[in-house]
């Protein structure tokens, strides 16, 4: 019970960070409805999304589209295998706790320094341990910086 109340209290911490830090940047912006990219939203205005993504092992998170930059913080690591609209592989990777991976829209294309993926996908955690991540998503563009 410790650690679950541990890991809630870090992740929130994180979260306060990462919108103080934010706020610090980004002065004002419009906000734009977008699809559901994690498994729930632990802050939103009308700057940036903050959201939850948990994936078991074996789980498939549901096809979704992405409409803004964004970028993923990893607590707990495993490795994802990234399905287009027919559940075909488009991609295959690994995330450690620690990683940070910014993406950017580029036509349909989701595009960081380490990978590529389509802005309307799938993905299933075909390791051996649960993903955890914070993702923040901005609701302008050109907010998600390397």
């Amino acid at each position: 019970i410790m650690s679950t109340v541990f890991y809630y209290t870090a992740l929130l911490l994180l979260a306060l960070i990462i919108n103080i830090a934010i706020a610090q940047v980004v002065q004002s912006s419009e906000h734009v409805e977008n699809s559901v990219i994690a498994s729930r939203i632990l802050f939103s205005d009308s700057v940036k999304t903050v959201w939850e993504m948990v994936v078991a092992p074996g789980e498939t998170f549901p096809y979704h589209t992405h409409k803004n930059d964004y970028f993923f913080y990893v607590i707990e690591g495993s490795t994802l295998e990234d399905l287009d609209v027919n559940g075909n592989r488009t991609g295959l990777f690994e995330v450690k706790p620690g990683d940070m991976l910014s993406f950017k829209i580029d036509g349909d294309k989701l595009v960081s320094n380490k990978l590529t993926a389509p802005i309307s996908h799938s993905f299933r955690n075909i390791g051996t341990t649960t993903l955890r991540e914070l993702v923040v998503e901005f609701h302008q563009s050109n907010q998600c910086n390397e």
